[in-house]
Parts: structure tokens; C-alpha cells; sequence
């Protein structure tokens, strides 16, 4: 079985303001399996701040 973290999911929400960006990448979180990662790609400046904040309420960790 291949490594869920090995392939990311990606997230395409550049050009999106909020809370696009984040419904997008709460829709990505939903089922994923334990280890395994998405890339969110986003252009608003807000995005960062408030992936970090989802991340901390939902319990996920931002790698980077």
C-alpha cells in the first residue's frame, strides 16, 4: 500500500478569496486518511493565517 503522505492531494484555490479557500481544503481534509497530506495552493493573503487556525480547531498539522 502506497505512503498517504507520499502523494499529496492538491488544492487549487489561487484567485479565490475567502472563505473559498478554506471551504476548499476542509473539503479535502474530510476522509483523508491518517498521515495523509494536502497542498493548498491560494493567493489570498489571509489564507495562511487562517489555515493555521483551522488546522489548530480541527487538529491537523500545517507542515509548511
Amino acid at each position: 500500500m502506497p505512503n498517504p503522505s507520499a502523494c499529496p492531494r492538491v488544492v487549487d484555490a489561487r484567485g479565490l478569496l475567502c472563505p473559498l479557500p478554506l471551504v476548499r481544503l476542509s473539503q479535502a481534509l474530510r476522509g483523508l486518511p491518517a498521515g495523509g497530506r494536502v497542498q493548498l495552493l491560494a493567493t489570498d493573503p489571509g489564507t495562511p493565517g487562517d489555515v493555521q487556525a483551522l488546522c489548530l480547531q480541527d487538529g491537523h498539522t500545517v507542515v509548511e
